[in-house]
């Protein structure tokens, strides 16, 4: 059987000679892309940077590489060209979007010029492509916890709802304002007493010794006009403590009486409140009835004096241990001391033999006590004392801020804490939180 010729003869020598043209113009091309890279090469070692630039930029209209971008961006930085050599930085990412070494070279352009905002925001479009470079992680484990000190202040107490009751440093008088999640003064330093805002209201006590509550832009909110000498109110959270001179009372938002007859009344929260009536404590609920039988020599209260947040720590026969609301021992752990678990964390401080050190929520040890003091982790860290000095470990017990201040508080949802220093106060602002 014959077959029919599938191209005519004269088709087929056409054919062979088109592809032995294109191979031609190929290998011309390949030369001429490795004659400009030798050329800028050479010109680059030789300081003569405005060829070597020129070189590079023809040899990248025949083939984007990383490589080459990367050797433009360095002749520029030798150039002392920062805007060019940015510019590549841009170019790499936005060129080779899914492959993770181009965000690391990018990075560290952006290193050299310390325009770590450009990384941050880089670190954040490389992990929403779930990339993974090894360089890249080093170049942010190196500048994740970089920080900048702001405002000083005389006093500090604790942040609540993104406020902060506040004195100002040595040109202040003593009276109490607040600022905000980031530092700035949000209400002028006017008051006596200033206390933490909850359910957007915060306690004040004027100059005068009037007590009243303020709203968050510091506007007269509500007056307990039903009470009777009142002379002092405690941390307000679910009910309104209040002392009469004499004894602790607590009063729900239309000021009812609820219970009476504390030495000490904490803040109701969670539907619970830690109280004390001479030597002993015990937590209450919302109606003021005993939760349990137990009583205590102490119970353990945070900066807003919360008692209890999915579980508590309380004192007897010398010793602190963890509770659930029913008054059970939380695992096998005893302790000298120990602070409440922080909201959203899962890690809270505990003294051991004198040492401070860690539990989880099942009571486990998973930090070795070590430090002089600490305080539970809060928003990824925690602040430690060690060698006199206070800084931040993350959950690896790795010092990720140096400890170097006398005092550190938590850190807050905005990436911000206040330390002091030879006795003045400051806020950290991490540099990541700011882009």
């Amino acid at each position: 059987m014959k077959y029919r010729a599938l191209f005519p003869p004269a088709l087929t020598g056409l054919l062979i000679i088109s592809v032995f043209s294109t191979m031609k113009n190929n290998t011309e091309s390949d030369n001429k892309y490795n004659d400009y890279i030798k050329q800028a090469r050479d010109a680059a070692a030789y300081e003569i940077y405005v060829d070597a630039e020129a070189d590079y930029l023809e040899a990248l209209k025949m083939n984007k590489s990383l490589e080459i971008y990367n050797e433009l961006a360095e002749v520029y930085m030798a150039d002392n060209k920062e805007n060019e050599a940015q510019d590549i930085a841009k170019t790499m990412v936005n060129t080779f979007p899914y492959e993770g070494q181009a965000y690391t070279l990018s990075a560290q352009i952006y290193m050299n010029y310390e325009e770590y905002s450009e990384i941050y925001t880089l670190y954040k479009k490389y992990k929403n492509k779930e990339l993974y470079d090894e360089g890249l992680e080093e170049i942010y484990s190196d500048i994740e916890w970089l920080y900048e000190l702001g405002n000083q202040y005389g006093e500090v107490d604790t942040f609540a709802n993104g406020l902060c009751a506040i004195t100002m440093g040595e040109d202040g008088d003593g009276t109490w304002g607040y600022i905000n999640s980031t530092g700035k003064k949000v209400i002028d330093c006017k008051y006596k007493y200033a206390g933490p805002f909850i359910n957007d209201i915060a306690p004040v006590e004027t100059v005068n010794n009037i007590w009243y509550f303020i709203d968050m832009e510091g506007n007269k909110k509500k007056v307990l006009n039903k009470l009777d000498n009142v002379k002092g109110i405690g941390y307000v959270c679910d009910a309104i403590p209040v002392f009469n001179g004499e004894v602790w009372a607590y009063y729900t938002d239309d000021q009812k009486l609820i219970c009476e007859g504390y030495d000490e009344a904490m803040a109701m929260a969670n539907g619970y409140a830690a109280v004390r009536k001479g030597n002993s404590w015990q937590l209450i609920n919302e109606k003021g009835e005993g939760v349990t039988d137990q009583v205590y020599t102490d119970i353990v209260v945070d900066d807003k004096g919360i008692a209890y947040r999915n579980s508590y720590f309380a004192k007897q026969n010398g010793k602190y241990r963890m509770y659930d609301i029913d008054g059970n021992v939380i695992g096998d752990g005893v302790f000298d001391n120990a602070r409440l678990f922080n909201p959203g964390s899962d890690y809270a401080a505990v003294m051991i033999n004198g040492k401070w050190g860690f539990v989880d929520a099942s009571g486990k040890q998973v930090i070795e006590p070590e430090y002089e003091d600490a305080r539970s982790f809060a928003n990824g860290v925690a602040a430690v004392k060690k060698n006199g000095k206070w800084g931040y470990i993350d959950k690896n017990d790795e010092m990720v801020i140096e400890n170097i201040f006398s005092d550190a508080r938590d850190f807050n949802d905005a990436g911000n804490a206040l330390v002091e220093d030879c006795g003045t106060w400051q806020m950290i602002k991490l540099l990541r939180y700011e882009n």
